[in-house]
């Protein structure tokens, strides 16, 4: 019994804050940016796995709503995207 009230209660609450977040505004310019030839360095277990074919570059379509890390990402030098492990 007692777990079927929390369950009723988590559900209500997930909507309530589902409702709430739906009339929310953002307000503001979003930016975009596109970097061309980011280069894919490809990391993997060799003894495991086999790769046939990769690219060693891509093109990035970049938006957000802070135009000042949008400029960094644009910038080879200061590019925090690359370091994902």
């Amino acid at each position: 019994m007692t777990s079927v009230f929390f369950a009723i209660v988590l559900f209500f609450n997930a909507n309530v804050t589902a409702i709430r977040n739906d009339g929310v505004s953002t307000t503001g310019s979003v930016y975009t940016a596109t970097v061309t030839n980011v280069p894919i360095e490809m990391q993997y277990d060799n003894n495991k796995y086999f790769v046939s074919s990769t690219v060693s570059a891509v093109t990035v379509h970049l938006s957000g709503y802070n135009r000042l890390q949008i400029t960094n990402e644009e910038n080879s030098e200061t590019r925090n995207f690359l370091s994902v492990s």
